[in-house]
């Protein structure tokens, strides 16, 4: 019994092998049909992604290259029109309507017209089809990888793993008009938001909700309300409108959730997910997306933040904000006329047998520990504030950093002693770059001061270890498409004449 488990763990072991060589040798060799670059440079343009190259029509779908429309009539073939030229995506021929290269089905072509914000119809049906491709959600990973090895090997077609996202809308006696500026459209009663049906909103109200920032506020790509509704894409929150309601960008924060935070009532939403209630008004720390991992708010209860990983908001301590008046000198740097509080971000990653992973992102709250005077004077900007300021604290001088110019100062945080006058002059020039600010870190111009840790809030990675898991899962998922590889190879040489 002994032998046999070690002889089967050794068959295991090298089924694993030979299918990861397989795998490989596959996702890295070239498309089995090699007309791709010949296509994308010779072939005839239809308009939009469409091209005409012997006697086929193909379309080029981003982030999945370019796919054969086999049911395409390559002579009637077109583009619809669009006066806006707001259509790219979809075209038609003497039969059918495609999104992208697949066929929407039921529509007339000879009827089908462009109405607006990506919607289709022929009077009869109206078709969503998209302006940018999405991720295939109806292709698993695992399926996604045993198609494209399939494909790769000359044994099945190229898998779908982006599309043009398309929808059918019902039927109505009222025609479809497009609504706002783009995705939506209404028949005067009823409001679909990307095809999908948006209860109880109203059209001749409904709004984006703004997105203030420095440029000036723009419209929200997510949020909408109706003077009563409020809605997050296609969910309906639990929420009412009020004309304060406001989106929170913070820049390139990993995970980049969007936030709708109510500044009458201090609610706050992480995409659909409400903060709780009982800890409202809630407040964000800050408005700056640089210097940090995790957006902060301050609460009667604490302060708390979402985390990303476990889609959860989280307590990450008290509020130490409750007790004193502060100020804030920069968007990450403040001020009760005692202490001086300020935001870093970190970060911990462990070194593996195949290399460096995540562990954990961290934004942290720290205190300076070193004395200083109870005045803090402003002296200049950096880059016209864009780069940060330079300020004078009794004998000493200090850079608040406002942008992060890469990792190396997003670990470091905000807030540097400056090392001499002219260092601060230095900083104060119009036309001084990133590249000089670095190289003042580099000559230790520039170096951070001592600090005490206060709060951190802490979002946890998964455990790189999962990966093998996930390999011998798809190991075994794989298994069956290899045997049906051998088998079929097996087959084609058995038939006289091929080999």
């Amino acid at each position: 019994m002994k032998q046999t488990l070690t002889w089967m763990a050794k068959g295991l072991v090298l089924l694993m092998l030979f299918i990861s060589v397989v795998v490989t040798y596959a996702l890295l060799s070239s498309p089995p049909d090699g007309e791709s670059n010949d296509i994308s440079h010779a072939g005839e343009s239809l308009g939009g992604i469409y091209k005409r190259y012997n006697g086929s029509v193909y379309a080029a779908v981003p982030s999945n290259g370019l796919y054969k429309i086999e049911q395409a009539d390559p002579e009637t073939f077109a583009l619809i029109k669009d006066e806006m030229r707001n259509n790219r995506q979809v075209g038609k021929d003497k039969d059918h309507v495609y999104c992208g290269n697949l066929v929407l089905p039921e529509l007339d072509a000879a009827r089908t017209v462009y109405l607006g914000n990506s919607y289709f119809s022929d009077g009869a049906h109206t078709w969503y089809c998209g302006f940018s491709t999405i991720r295939n959600e109806n292709l698993s990973a695992i399926a996604d990888v045993y198609q494209l090895v399939r494909y790769r090997l000359g044994y099945g077609t190229k898998p779908q793993s982006y599309l043009y996202p398309s929808r059918q809308l019902p039927q109505s006696s009222t025609p479809y008009r497009p609504l706002l500026d783009a995705d939506f459209i209404t028949d005067g009663t009823q409001v679909y938001y990307r095809g999908e049906h948006l209860a109880q909103a109203k059209p001749d109200t409904l709004r984006r909700i703004k997105v203030p920032s420095s440029s000036g506020d723009r419209p929200s790509e997510h949020y909408f309300a109706d003077g009563e509704h409020v809605y997050y894409k296609t969910q309906l929150l639990p929420h009412r409108d009020n004309d304060k309601l406001e989106v929170l960008k913070f820049g390139d924060i990993p995970g980049r959730t969007p936030y709708l935070y109510d500044p009458l009532e201090g609610m706050v939403f992480s995409a659909n997910l409400p903060f709780d209630a009982a800890n409202k008004p809630y407040a964000p720390l800050t408005r700056g997306g640089e210097h940090i991992y995790h957006v902060l708010f301050t609460s009667k209860n604490g302060i708390f933040f979402y985390d990303t990983q476990n889609r959860k908001v989280k307590r990450a301590g008290e509020n130490i904000f409750a007790s004193a008046d502060f100020s804030a000198l920069s968007p990450y740097i403040f001020w009760d006329g005692k202490r001086l509080i300020y935001l870093q971000a970190s970060e911990e990653r462990r070194k593996g047998k195949s290399g460096w992973s995540l562990v954990s992102r961290s934004t942290n709250i720290l205190q300076l520990t070193e004395p200083v005077a109870d005045d803090w004077q402003k002296l200049g900007d950096t880059r016209s504030g864009v780069f940060g300021s330079v300020w004078r604290n009794g004998t000493s001088l200090w850079y608040f950093a406002t942008s992060s110019f890469g990792s190396r100062l997003t670990k470091s945080g905000p807030l540097y002693h400056i090392a001499d006058n002219a260092t601060a002059e230095a900083l104060q020039q119009p036309d001084i770059s990133s590249d000089d600010i670095e190289a003042l870190f580099k000559q230790e111009k520039l170096y951070p001061p001592s600090h005490q840790k206060l709060l951190e809030a802490k979002t946890k990675y998964k455990n790189s270890g999962l990966i093998m898991v996930v390999f011998i899962i798809m190991a075994f998922s794989l298994a069956p498409a290899i045997l049906g590889i051998f088998h079929a190879l097996r087959v084609r040489r058995s038939i006289p004449g091929k080999s």
